[in-house]
This record gives C-alpha cells, structure tokens and sequence, in this order.
C-alpha cells in the first residue's frame, strides 16, 4: 500500500484565509474521518462548512480518490430542501475540502442531547419529532431516486441530520455527509475495529449504533440498509438517547415500546402506527423491510394525521433545477481533482443554460486554453463576447484582466484592473490581481516596440494596373535574422544587404541587378548565402569578399551541375547555412539536394532523392527533406537515411530545428489533400515520430523559431500574427498581432526573452510573457430555498407577461420579461429567452444584448464558397466541393450532391469549390445552384432529385450571384459578360436578359431581388450598382460607387439599397434621388456581405481582415455600429443571416460552418 504521508494537507486555524478568500471562523467538530471548519466567503460574504480529512488519514491515493468520488456524488444530488447542499470539493493545501451549506442551529443529535427537540407541549414535540421523520425521509428519498442508480447514504444518524431554523423559527430538517461512510470505510486500513477507537461512533464506513444487520456484518447494502438506520434515529428521538450500543439491538428496545414496556430514560410514547412501521423497518431481513423511502414518508404523513388530529402542513418539495452557476462550480470541482473530461460536460451543460456566462466561459476558456484546444486570442474574444453580454460587468472586466496577466499582457491588464477597482474596491481577489502587477509579481511585458525598416524600396512597391492607376503589389524582399536577433539579411530586387535591426543602418550592401530568390546567414551573422538563378553565392561579411561562386549551366561541363536535373536550367530553389557556417545544403527547382563544405565551396554529397529542403540541423549533420507524396525524410550529411514516415503532409518551408538538433517543426495542412499549411506539427529528430500538432493560425505558416532550450516555439503566419507556444502543454501561450499579412521571419532572441518578427515594412519586438497562473473563478452558491424563491419569481413573471401578450398589451408584457431577466442567473434562461423572441414579431428590435454561437457543422474539406440560411435557421445550404443541405438543430447532412448526380465537381484553378453560387427557395423546399461551367440547377431537398437543368451559357458561367424570386417561380443569374439573365425555373425557359453593366471582365458580384418580384438590384466591379425593373428588363437607375462594390441588399420597403466595397465602407442609397445620404468609413476589413435584417431597421455586414473575421450590426438611420460579432474566422468566404436578425451563419476559409445567434434588445411599444 502507497503511504501518502509525505502529501499530507496542512491543519487550518482559526483566523486563517484561504486561498485568498476563506477566512476559518471556528472549528466545527473532529471525528475520526476528520475536521469540520466554519469558513467565511469573503468575496461572495456566505458563510460555509468545510470538511477536511485528518492529515494521514488517506493509507493510499485509492482511498484519496474514493474520498473525492463519495463527495462529488453527494455534489451531483443538487439542491433539494431536506438535503444540506453540496457546492463543491476543492483541492486546497494538498487535501480534497469538502464545501457543503452552513447550518447554524445544529445537528437533530444536538437537539436530542440539550433538550430542544422536546421543548412545548406533548403534543407539540409530538408534531415536531414527526416533521422532522417526514423531513428526513424526503431527504433520502431524493438520494435514493437521484439520476439512474441514486446514491445510497450508509451512515443515517441524528448527527449527521441538521436542523436550519429559518427567521420565522420554522426549521428545516437537512440530511448531510451523503456517500462519506464509503469513503471512510475506504480509508481504513483493516476491516477491525482500530485499538482505542470506539464502537459507538464512525468505524469501517458506519456509525455502529445505527448499523443494519447487514451492514455490521460487513455485507453489501443499499437502500434498505438507510431505511433501517433512519428507524433506529426516528427510534432515538422518541426514546431520547440511545440505550443500545449496536443498531440491530434497537428492535428490542422496539420490542419494549410494543409490549408497553417503557424504560425510565424513555421521553416519549412512540404512536401506534409509528410503532407498526419502525416494527418493519427493524426488521433483520432486508426483504420484510418497506420497499422504498416514498412508501415511509407516505405512511409518516397518514401517521401525523392521525397523531397531530390536523393534515401535514407541508407539501413535498422538489429538486431546483441546476442553473449555470451551480454546473460551473460542479465543473471546476471536477476539474481542481484532476477530471477534464467530467468537468468539460458541466461547463457545457451551464453554457447550453446560459450561452454567455461569465464563469463557465472564463473556467472552461481556461481549461481548453491550458490544454491546447484553444488558443489565447480565441479566449479573449469569448470573454469580451460574455462582456458585452454582461453590461460590462467589472466581474467581466476582472476576468479579462487575470487572462491577460497569463498570457503576458501586463498593460491591457492593468488598465482593466485599474477601472475595476474603482467599480468594485472590496474585492479581495482584485486587490491581489493589483498586487501582482504593481509590486512586480508578473514580470512587465508590456512594453513593445518596433521600427520601420527602409529595406524595401519605394518603387517596388506599386504597379500599374490595367487601366493604368497605381496598384499594391505582393513584397518581393527576404529576410532572415541572426541568432541574436539584432541583424537582418535581406534580398530584394535591387540588392542584398545586411541591416542592424537597433540603428536601422545598413551595415552592407551589395546592389545586384538579378532578384536573390533563397538567401540564409549564420548565426552569427558572418557568412551569407544566396541562390541567384543558376548560380550560388558564399560571403564572408567580415571580410567583406565573396569566398566562392558555382555557377550552374550546360555549357560548363563541371560535375556539380549534373544536380540540376535534365536540362542544368533549373535554378536554386533552397539554400540553408549550418549554425555556425561550415555547412551549407542547396537545392534547385526539380533537382536533387547538395551539401557543400562553405568554406571551401567543395560539393561534399548529392542525395540522389528527389524533394524538397526543408532544413538543416545548426550542427551541419542533418538535413530534412520533404517529398511530393507527404513523405518526410531525415538523412545524415555522410549520406546514410536515417528514417522515414510516410503521410505527413508537411510543407518544406517552414522548417526549423531546435538547437540540441533533437526536435524540429515544420508547417503542416489540416487534412490530407490541402496545401494549406496552417498547422505546425514537431517531431523527434531521433526516432521520425510526431509528438504534437499545434493548432491555432488561419493561413500558412510562413516562419518558425526554437527557444534556445527548446521547450518554446515562435511561428510567423499570412494570417497577420506571430504565436508563441508551449511544448509541453502544446497551447498558444500568446498571440501578437501585426499590421503586416506576411510575416518574412520571427524569432525568439536566446537570453533576450523577447519575440522578433521581421516583415516587409520593418520589425517588432515582443517581451515574452512571464509566470502567472489566473485563479478559477467560483460562481456564488444558493441554497434550495433562495434559488426556489427565484425560480417562482421568474415563473410568475414569465406567466404574467404571456398573459398580458396573449391580451395584446406587448408593452407590459415586455417590462415583466425585462424584470424576469435582470433576475440573477436568469437572463438567458431558455423558457424566458422563448418568451422573450415570442414578442420580436410585434415589438421593434432596437439594439443587440449579446450574441453566441449555437451550432458548428463539421465534416468540410473544402471551405464553402456560397451559403444560404432558411428563414427559421432550421436549414442550411452550403456549396463547397459538394453541395449540401444541413439540419442546423442536429448537425446532419440532410442531402449531398456531388460525384454521381451529375454535377462536374472538378474545382477551378484558383477556386476549391466547382459551384460559384447558391440559394433556397423561400418554401425552404428547393435549392438553386449555379457552377462554374455554367450549369443551373434546381434541386427538391425531399427527393434529391434535379428538378430543373439549364446548360445554357448564359446561365451564368464563371459568374458569382445568383436568387430566386419570392415566389420561388424565377431565377435570377449573372454572366461574365455584363447581362443578368431572368429564368423560369419550372420549364427552364429563359424569360428576359438584362444587359448594362460594364465592359467585359467586370463581373456582376452580386444580386437581390424585392419581395414583391418586380425590382431587383445588382452590384459589379465596374463600380456600378445598378436597379433593374424585371417586367421590363430596363435599368431604372445607376448609382455610382467610387470603388468596386462587393455586394448589394434592398431595404423591404424598395426605397434604399446599401453596399459595400473594397475601400472599407458602407453606403445607404437614396434609389428615389439616386445618391449616397450615408456611408460608414474605416471598417476593420474588407466588406464581404451585407443583407438588411429586422424589418430594414438593421443591417448585417460581414466583414473579413486579420486575425479574425467579423458580423456587425449597423443602423442605416444613425449611421452607427450597435454589435460586433467576433467569428473568430480569417477571411468570411460566405455569410448568410434570417430576416428577423435571430441568425448568422458564417463560412471561413479553414473553419467549419458556424451558426450564431443573436439576443435582441426590444422597444417598451409597438411601432
């Protein structure tokens, strides 16, 4: 047996605080399980009851985890009247603690022992000592009957029975220390009584005294084995005392009473009808014994009756039902013990209650954080999600702060904490996050800085498009760093030059008509590589000279460029220097990998292998090279194959291996057919096996970099942020945004603890985050009857409020709502946020409360490029390498069509998905699909079979919109050639083709058609939208944009349009006097969408930009953002939203189908 003696918890005294929150008020009582201490919440100002077990007393870690499972069973039963509540158990001081309600009026044995139960008149302690039987079987009742298999006390006794007597000097009887017996009978070391332990108090498991036959014969029992033990206490009250010293010797004092043999101690005269029942409860054979707790409790009743002469006053109560606040104490008990995955389905099942609780969120972020599942950037936007929907809370903004303090974020923290303090100044675990910061705690990391490099010349920078206006173009520089992150080697178009990154001086440069394609530096900056064309370059820069030069052509007959391949064209492809220059590794387009001695420009070895280099270990002994069919191979520089592991589907760059040369990471794609390279995968250099997989960037990676220790990595990605991660836990620890999409190279600066990412515009440093570890964070606790008296309240209210909607008075209906969610614990309750949407439809949307995500449609190799949303959000379509139509309510595939149905599914070059547009019909029953060949279809979601082809051109090929009408008769496409073409969808006649959008190869980008059938808006890149009569085909107007317009939407009424382009911003358009009367500027992104919601009082735009992509909610009449919906998404590629504003749906570019909903604030009246 394991001795656990060394992990023994430390003893509290009283005036102790725990954890910077429990201050020990008094000790309790001392068994011989352990202590009982009375404990003060400081921060929620409850009192408590904290069980802890005696130090030594767990023989071994099974009887630790047996504690902890009894405890969490007796946490499971919830809240019920006759059962002393249950908060949590915390590992505190290396014990398990139980937390359990405080009951200041004592145990039924105290009332027995000092005379209070018997306090009144016969027949008043009559009454009092059947209510308190009644009370107590209803309390094992709910144990009993608890979930599927119940939970079986196995220690009933006064002791363990409290009284609670309330302001009006009604008690409550409360049954406690629910499934610890096992636990202590678990934590004996033998199955004897221990010397000097007595045999009237807790031993193996039971109290003696009130053991069942069974149970003192060391037999397996259940629930007749409670029921016995809750007749030997009812006995007891009766009696007094206890005159028996083991519990199967209580029916002869039975007996007694029976025959009228009453003994001198006896206080009271047992009923008749008690007698009979207490007779059959006694009995030694388990199956003459009542059946269940309901049928005691019932024949009590009949009992008191009969007894009192008047009916039991009270009515049987009921378990309340969990609310977040419990399920997130639940999980975080769960997860303080060591049990993830229990804990991760109670911090579910309190955000499947309340979406946006704060604690449950902050709890569960925390965890997945810590885990890896979650990255540091995605938890911020949960959080600040839960903060708005939180009114700004200060429990909101603490909760921000202690997240930022662990990932290094020094600055946001402390402003949060500073306007925190001011909200809620007598917070104790406030003052301590204060503490931390102020009193140099957590090492200050915020300060970054950075500067701009002059490294990429102004006239690289711009080109002229076709109609001869000046242009963006890609960076066509590289730049690697130096080991020590203070120099930078770049290459551009015009030269390669070596830069002091703290000067911004250019320490030397070479101009060089021919573009340097691979370059790379040796750690300490000394000697430089370059691959130009067909040539490869080795520089000595403390020199100053070039050591050598090898060019490779046909002409020159050298052996060295018999590597190049069949043709000896082929230029460099990939060069990397060994750490400290010795070693140089080369590669060309199509060619074999090269190692070369770089100080003498010899060809040491040529690998035969086709592939591509993707590393060199900094000891110059091993090169990493990636095959075209997902194989990763690692050979010696001598030439021998050290392994190969084969599906790997890993990109040659980036590549980067640790400086011990033990471990190396390189880009990975999520899936098997990409070549997407978001992922980071890290195996072992010894044994080829992969060790993590790090999730958490939305585009490529393009840079990684090793911690001079190598238990830290840095990645540089296109998704404009550089990421910083732990190996052990495999989590991002700490994300750094950028201004630049690409960034060139990152690094972690051994000694410096400092993060360096060089792009084309400069270079940046991040401090790196320091040690902290955020506290959990509890919800209050309730007792049954506050949480009761709440649930009542909002029941009435919500009653009330659908009798006065019924009676059309939607005024008053709103505000008794309104009162039901400013209940704690309720706002978001699913009976009352019914209740609430029930009133959407007749009184005015004027704002968002909150908004979160409800559902996730996996099981997506392909982005989709075009969705469509039903009007109820039931429905979903989605066109991505196959079209298919969703159940949003369970997540299945309803209906796919793909290969076999007679779509050509082959994906265009520079597009994933065959299909450029989709819709459903408004009878949700149909589905129109538009492909890049030109093909229209209609589709039954029913039968799955086409209902409608149309092959004609005109169709719309390579086009992008496409709508029904309302009526669900006409279809409206768009062609590359300017025209809009009108189809009857029934017999696939074409009807009308509408023609004036510009020139050829401005394409129409999108359309919408008005409910009533007879107008229609298009938006195209010829920076025209234009309003379309559809009985006629005439344009009726052409409203003129300054930029290309992305997308169009009509107001329900037919008098506005709005639109958006690429310059960032929204237009409202008067179609009456055709101009713009508003535009919203400075987005945070590209506008991709947008579609008036709530009757034309809203708009949703969906917005694309880096890291993360966005929905907001903009009011056309004041020009204002009202909510932002962080997607957490890079690069919105289709986003589709119900009429009513209650749902959105978003399509990303790595990221599955994600379904939102949105909370409404509503008007006091109608409009």
């Amino acid at each position: 047996m394991t001795g656990m003696r060394s992990e023994e918890p430390s003893a509290w005294r009283v005036g102790d605080v725990i954890d910077d929150r429990y201050e020990v008020l008094a000790e309790l009582g001392r068994g011989g399980m352990g202590v009982v201490h009375r404990v003060r919440d400081r921060e929620w100002g409850v009192d408590l009851a904290v069980k802890s077990p005696r130090p030594g007393r767990f023989q071994s870690v099974g009887h630790r985890d047996l504690f902890v499972n009894e405890a969490e069973a007796w946490v499971g039963l919830g809240l019920h009247p006759n059962v002393c509540g249950c908060y949590s158990v915390r590992l505190l001081d290396g014990a398990p603690r139980v937390f359990a309600e405080y009951v200041a009026s004592g145990s039924l044995a105290d009332w027995i022992a000092d005379g209070r139960l018997y306090a009144g008149e016969l027949s008043e302690v009559r009454a009092r000592i059947l209510d308190v039987a009644i009370q107590m079987a209803w309390g094992l009742e709910h144990a009993h009957c608890h979930d599927a298999g119940g939970l079986v006390h196995q220690d009933v006794k006064p002791a363990n029975v409290l009284l609670d007597v309330g302001a009006d000097a009604a008690f409550t009887a409360k049954v406690t220390d629910f499934g610890l017996a096992r636990a202590r009978a678990g934590a004996s070391v033998d199955g004897g009584v221990p010397e000097g332990a007595s045999a009237v108090v807790s031993w193996g498991g039971m109290t003696l005294a009130y053991a069942s036959p069974e149970q003192a014969k060391g037999e397996r029992v259940g629930r007749g084995s409670d029921i016995y033990s809750f007749a030997v206490s009812v006995l007891e009250m009766f009696t007094g005392g206890r005159t028996w010293m083991v519990g199967p010797v209580a029916t002869e004092v039975l007996a007694d009473h029976r025959a009228g043999r009453r003994r001198d101690t006896d206080r009271i005269e047992i009923p008749a009808k008690v007698v009979a029942l207490l007779d059959r409860c006694l009995r030694h054979d388990r199956a003459a014994r009542p059946r269940s707790m309901p049928e005691v409790a019932s024949e009590l009743v009949e009992a008191y009756r009969r007894t009192v002469g008047e009916a039991y006053p009270r009515h049987q109560p009921v378990a309340a039902d969990l609310r977040a606040d419990e399920l997130n104490n639940r999980g975080l008990s769960l997860l303080d013990l060591g049990r993830p995955a229990q804990a991760a389905k109670a911090f579910e099942a309190a955000v499947d209650i309340d979406p946006r609780h704060l604690e449950a969120t902050y709890n569960d972020g925390l965890r997945r954080w810590r885990s890896g599942a979650l990255t540091d950037d995605a938890l911020i936007s949960r959080l600040e999600a839960a903060r708005t929907a939180s009114r700004d809370s200060w429990t909101a903004r603490y909760l921000l702060a202690e997240v930022n303090l662990e990932r290094g974020d020094i600055a946001t923290a402390d402003a949060l904490l500073g306007t925190v303090e001011e909200m809620a100044p007598e917070q104790p675990k406030v003052a301590s996050a204060l503490r931390t910061v102020r009193e140099g705690g957590a090492p200050d990391r915020s300060r970054v800085t950075s500067r701009p490099m002059g490294w990429w010349p102004a006239e690289e920078r711009w080109v002229s498009d076709a109609d001869g206006l000046k242009v963006p173009q890609a960076p066509r520089t590289k730049v690697r760093l130096t080991a020590d992150g203070r120099r930078a080697l770049v290459s551009s178009r015009k030269y390669v030059g070596l830069w002091d990154l703290h000067s911004g001086q250019c320490l030397f440069r070479r101009d060089e008509p021919h573009y340097y394609k691979e370059i790379d530096v040796s750690a300490d900056g000394r000697f430089v590589m370059c691959g130009l064309d067909r040539q490869l370059h080795l520089w000595d820069l403390v020199r100053r000279r070039r050591l050598w030069r090898v060019d490779f052509n046909e002409e020159s007959g050298s052996s060295t460029s018999r590597w190049l391949g069949a043709d000896g064209r082929t230029p460099v492809s990939a060069v990397r220097l060994s750490a400290d220059g010795r070693v140089a590794a080369a590669q060309t387009d199509g060619g074999s990998v090269t190692i070369w001695d770089a100080l003498t420009g010899e060809l040491s070895l040529q690998l035969g292998q086709q592939g591509s280099l993707a590393a060199l270990s900094p000891d110059g002994r091993s090169v990493l090279i990636t095959i075209d069919d997902g194989s990763l191979q690692l050979w010696d520089t001598t030439g021998a194959l050290r392994w190969e592991s084969h599906g790997v589907n890993a990109a040659a760059v980036p590549a980067s291996i640790s400086a011990d040369s033990r471990t190396v990471a390189m880009a990975r794609s999520r899936g098997t057919t990409k070549r997407s390279w978001e992922d980071i995968g890290v195996w072992d250099l010894a044994t080829g096996a992969q060790t993590h997989t790090l999730t958490g960037h939305t585009r490529r990676v393009v840079s990684l970099s090793w911690s001079s220790d190598g238990q830290a990595l840095l990645s540089g990605g296109t998704d404009g942020t550089a990421r910083l991660w732990e190996l052990d836990s495999g989590r991002c620890l700490r994300t750094f945004p950028s201004t630049a999409s690409w960034q060139q190279q990152v690094l972690l600066a051994p000694g410096a603890r400092r993060a360096v990412a060089a792009d084309e515009g400069g270079v940046r440093w991040w401090p790196l985050p320091g040690r902290y570890t955020a506290p959990p964070r509890l919800s209050p606790p309730h007792r049954h009857g506050e949480l009761a008296r709440l649930q009542a309240g909002v029941g009435t209210l919500v009653d009330a409020a659908e009798r006065a909607r019924d009676g059309r008075r939607y005024g008053e209906a709103r505000e008794l709502l309104a009162r039901a969610r400013q209940t704690p614990g309720f706002e978001r309750a699913p009976h009352v946020l019914s209740a609430w949407r029930s009133l959407a439809g007749v009184l005015p949307q004027v704002g968002v409360r909150a908004s979160w995500q409800v559902g996730e449609l996996p099981g997506l190799s392909v982005a989709p490029c075009a969705v469509d949303l039903s009007s109820d959000g039931a429905r979903v379509v989605s066109a991505g390498e196959s079209l298919r139509v969703w159940d949003t309510r369970t997540g299945r595939c309803l209906r796919e069509w793909g290969v076999g149905t007679g779509l050509d599914t082959r994906a265009h070059i520079n597009r994933p998905s065959p299909f450029t547009a989709v819709r459903l019909s408004p009878d949700q029953q149909r589905v129109l699909s538009v492909t890049q060949d030109g093909r229209l279809s209609v589709w039954s979601i029913d039968t799955g079979d086409r209902l409608t082809s149309i092959t004609d051109e005109r169709a719309g090929r390579g086009a992008e919109p496409a709508c029904f009408s309302t009526n669900g008769r006409w279809a409206l496409t768009a062609d590359r050639n300017k025209a809009l073409h009108l189809w009857d969808v029934k017999d696939g006649r074409l009807a009308r083709t509408l023609c004036g959008h510009g020139r050829n190869g401005f394409i129409t980008t999108d359309l919408w058609v008005h409910p009533d059938g007879h107008r229609a808006v298009s938006s195209s890149w010829d920076r025209t939208v234009r309003v379309w009569d559809l009985d006629t085909g005439e344009c009726r107007n052409v409203l003129d944009s300054p930029t290309e317009t992305s997308s169009v939407a009509l107001s329900p009424d037919g008098a506005f349009a709005v639109s958006c382009g690429n310059d960032r911003t929204i237009r409202l358009w008067d179609l009456g006097s055709g101009t713009c009367v508003r535009g919203q500027q400075h987005l945070p992104g590209h506008a991709q969408t947008v579609q008036y919601i709530c009757d034309g009082r809203f708009v949703a735009v969906a917005v694309s930009s880096r890291p993360t992509s966005m929905v907001q909610v903009w009011n056309p009449r004041t020009g204002q953002f009202v909510h932002t919906l962080d997607t957490q998404q890079i690069g919105i590629w289709a986003c589709a939203f119900t009429p009513d504003g209650r749902y959105a749906l978003t399509a990303g570019a790595n990221t599955p189908l994600r379904l939102w909903e949105l909370d409404w604030e509503l008007a006091s009246y109608p409009t």
